[in-house]
């Protein structure tokens, strides 16, 4: 893509991109600039094929993006049209997930035209263990709001 055609939105708390515009070939298609073809790439038009193409987009950039693509979890991604692609994938901490965290992406005419985070909190280093067992939580916050 042109570099001059691409605009980024940064998250300011995390560093994160929470927006990329451009256009870029992933799949073929007949998108502006995608001479990628069908003969080249096995699949490349099935949703198996999408997430691949997508989360080896994300491997190679990550540091870009602000992501760390271990916690990348299982994708759910929907042909709205042929023409059409829709990527979600939540962000997930050591089996965990993170709340509102994803990463969502379109593609369109086999270009990546939109990618980028929502919510998107740096966990690295976090314990997944909690420190006190679920109903002494409920109690203590019960405690907090006058209930007890």
């Amino acid at each position: 893509a042109n570099p001059s055609e691409i605009a980024v939105w940064i998250d300011p708390r995390s560093g994160a991109a929470t927006n990329i515009l451009g256009v870029f070939p992933l799949i073929p298609g007949d998108g502006f600039g995608n001479t990628i073809r069908a003969a080249s790439v096995a699949d490349a038009n099935t949703a198996s094929g999408v997430e691949r193409a997508v989360r080896r987009v994300l491997g190679r950039h990550a540091s870009l993006l602000g992501i760390d693509v271990a916690q990348l979890g299982e994708a759910r991604v929907t042909d709205v049209t042929p023409e059409l692609w829709q990527v979600y994938i939540p962000q997930v901490y050591q089996g965990l997930p993170v709340r509102y965290g994803h990463l969502v992406a379109s593609i369109s005419h086999g270009n990546l035209v939109t990618v980028g985070v929502d919510s998107w909190g740096d966990v690295r280093g976090l314990s997944a263990t909690p420190l006190i067992p679920a109903e002494a939580a409920v109690q203590g916050a019960l405690v907090l709001v006058g209930r007890c």
